[in-house]
């Protein structure tokens, strides 16, 4: 026999249930689904209070229907997908390649740029990674209007020169952007890559690679990633600081730059992190000269690294023998 209490739903059962610990509770229900309060406490007293209104869940797992597995496959076509314009790092298997940084052009030490050259040149170095700030574009920089700083066409034209003379001996130049070089490309609020900064500068891109992360990895001929180098946004006036705990992270040497400071070290006698230094002339940067050398850029080194079947060498003075490379 059909009760008053067959024909609730299970929500109205869910509801009926909690409006029993509530004074009134069941008028109420009552009233609001139109019911007689009176029929509705009997059938709950025949039917032995809350336990009827217990809502049993089967444990038996109906798979649903050929037609509900269509609809939910439309829908899921209909999802818009996400923009992905995010960039994977870059990888390069170079078993032999020099790397340096920082050379801050129009302000480069043409003495650095020469022995890196030579460097090159003796020890037949295929590949030359800069890591970051070719360019100085002080021009568009925040230093205050009474510093005196060269104008965008003659940095991009020094620079180019820069890299078209290294080029002479380096086949293949890779060329990483450093916040230095995103200075123009934010004064433009970034409606220009990095490679296009890079060609109006070089010209021809023949043998010269633009990567427009701030990192990138190396790779032994198995894919292993052995060392990651870039430019990293942290500055320190330690060599290595920060860089060793990236290292424990990624299990891959790191090489660093930005921080024109020069120093090695070892990561559980397992990881060499490095910071090979600057390729730039702190003595006619002019935002530097103004502070007298009393600053925290004093502590400036040049050089530079050159990495090759794995082992790592940096040159520096009291480090190198320059006349070798004469």
């Amino acid at each position: 026999m059909t009760t008053i209490l067959d024909n609730l739903s299970v929500f109205q059962k869910s509801e009926l249930l909690d409006a029993l610990g509530r004074r009134g509770g069941i008028l109420a229900f009552a009233q609001k689904y139109g019911l007689n309060a009176d029929s509705l406490r009997g059938a709950l007293s025949r039917a032995g209070g809350a336990e009827a209104l217990q809502i049993e869940v089967s444990e038996e797992v109906v798979p649903p229907s050929p037609q509900a597995i269509n609809t939910l496959r439309q829908t899921s076509n209909a999802l818009p997908r996400a923009a992905n314009i995010v960039q994977p790092p870059a990888h390069f298997k170079l078993q032999k390649f020099a790397y340096a940084s920082d050379f801050h052009a129009p302000y480069h030490s043409t003495l650095w740029v020469e022995r890196l050259y030579k460097v090159g040149y003796h020890l037949e170095i295929p590949t030359l990674v800069i890591a970051g700030d070719l360019f100085d574009f002080d021009n568009v920089s925040r230093h205050g209007s009474d510093i005196q700083s060269t104008d965008l066409n003659k940095t991009l034209e020094i620079g180019g020169q820069v890299v078209r003379y290294l080029h002479q001996v380096f086949e293949t130049i890779v060329v990483l952007p450093g916040n230095h070089d995103r200075r123009l490309m934010k004064k433009l609020d970034r409606d220009l890559s990095w490679a296009n900064v890079l060609r109006m500068a070089v010209g021809n891109m023949d043998g010269i690679v633009s990567v427009e992360q701030d990192y990138l990895c190396f790779d032994d001929q198995d894919g292993r990633t052995q060392w990651i180098g870039g430019h990293p946004s942290f500055f320190s006036s330690r060599p290595t600081v920060g860089l060793q705990q990236v290292a424990l992270l990624r299990q891959a040497g790191i090489l660093g730059s930005h921080n024109h400071i020069q120093g090695m070290s070892k990561v559980n006698d397992k990881f060499w992190v490095i910071d090979p230094g600057c390729m730039c002339d702190r003595t006619i940067t002019p935002y530097i000269q103004r502070g007298a050398g009393l600053s925290r850029f004093q502590d400036w080194s040049n050089g530079f690294l050159v990495i090759d079947d794995n082992l790592p060498q940096l040159f520096a003075d009291g480090l190198t023998r320059w006349s070798d490379f004469e």
